[in-house]
């Protein structure tokens, strides 16, 4: 595939593979999203039924702890919305909405359905058909729309698409939905500075990813992007989630990593796997408040963030879900103080650049990867929780 030079891969095609188990411990320890944002702790209040959450990626593959999972569209010719042969979007999924079960594993609104949109494959995409992607999420009624994959320039430069994505977005604003999106990863493609779409518009919640350092406390990671634009940061892995291979098995994700020597295995990690925790939040907020406007929803997460102590720019603190719920957003207006910035009508110079229509949209995943390795957790019989929400 051919790309604008801006806009060129992090990684080459990822393939799934389920080569190997994990230790079967794996799933009954917390996970770093448990650890950090004790999301189950707001289960009391809200569980995110009734909320519809469209997941812009590669696909969701049926799993039963993901509940209902709906067939939104495929945009890619790549064997159907509930078909994720790359894996990267069944475990934003997870994330965003999985059941909880003997185990430790839950997403964070597990009472949510989800509408999967498969947008790429492979690392092909376009904002084109990002923007195809964001309406059709709202003709089918999405009230959280998450985008764990961005389309990387240099401030100066201007993608193709990028009209129709603002379109979209304010779109999404004036019908009440939240749009959630990655701000990506550290890059030879995406270096800092750069400009991450849709992230980078105000109406989109811009997540970025933070660590548990060794003194327990929240600390920003290497890999995630930093910025005045960033409105939040979440934990962006290591990730357990639904095995997309086996309907009733958990898998953990894992990469070798060539830059590291042959055969280095660490976990995938990324921006992609932080956003799903807002947007989890999020349909939390509207199941509880379905009345709110996209900017009393935005305002709730953010305002509520636990501060962080760091000298970067990763947003106004860390995402906490039980707090995000109890925010008085009374007050708050239904229109945004951060207007979506302006910008400029894309030059026909820039249409005409050789593969413009094909810009390639980043999965974000800690950039320097070649393999992707799903390693299956040994308790495969995961059975999903039978007196919660589906």
């Amino acid at each position: 595939m051919s790309a604008l030079p801006e806009l060129a891969h992090a990684q080459p095609q990822q393939h799934c593979q389920a080569t190997g188990l994990s230790n079967e411990d794996v799933v009954y320890s917390a996970t770093e999203f448990e650890k950090m944002l004790n999301f189950r702790s707001a289960w009391s209040l809200s569980m995110g039924s009734g909320v519809t959450v469209a997941v812009i990626d590669t696909g969701i593959s049926a799993h039963s702890r993901l509940g209902e999972v709906i067939d939104g569209a495929d945009l890619t010719d790549g064997g159907g919305a509930l078909v994720d042969c790359d894996a990267h979007g069944t475990f934003v999924a997870g994330i965003i909405a999985g059941t909880a079960g003997k185990d430790l594993f839950a997403g964070v609104a597990p009472g949510a359905r989800l509408l999967s949109i498969k947008q790429t494959a492979d690392g092909h995409g376009d904002l084109y058909s990002l923007a195809e992607a964001i309406n059709i999420a709202l003709d089918r009624g999405s009230r959280v729309i998450n985008i764990s994959l961005t389309s990387c320039s240099s401030p100066e430069h201007l993608p193709p698409g990028v009209n129709e994505v603002v379109s979209a977005v304010e779109r999404a604003e004036r019908e009440g939905a939240v749009v959630i999106a990655a701000a990506g990863n550290n890059s030879d493609t995406c270096q800092e500075g750069a400009i991450a779409w849709p992230a980078v518009l105000s109406q989109v919640v811009a997540v970025g990813a933070v660590q548990t350092s060794e003194d327990g406390q929240f600390a920003p990671t290497a890999y995630s992007l930093t910025g005045q634009w960033i409105d939040i940061s979440a934990p962006g892995g290591p990730v357990l989630g639904p095995d997309p291979n086996d309907a009733e098995a958990l898998a953990d994700l894992h990469v070798t990593e060539s830059a590291s020597g042959p055969g280095t295995v660490r976990p995938i990690a990324g921006t992609s796997f932080a956003a799903p925790a807002v947007s989890g939040t999020a349909a939390l907020i509207i199941s509880r408040e379905p009345w709110l406007s996209a900017f009393a929803v935005r305002e709730k997460i953010i305002s509520s963030a636990t501060p962080i102590d760091s000298t970067l720019e990763i947003g106004h603190g860390v995402l906490n879900p039980a707090a995000a719920l109890s925010w008085d957003a009374a007050d708050l207006t239904a229109q945004s103080s951060r207007e979506v910035s302006p910008v400029p009508s894309a030059s026909p110079s820039a249409d005409s650049e050789p593969g413009s229509r094909t810009a390639g949209l980043l999965l974000l995943l800690a950039s320097g990867m070649c393999l992707w390795l799903l390693l299956r957790a040994s308790s495969r019989r995961s059975s999903p929780q039978t007196d919660g929400p589906k």
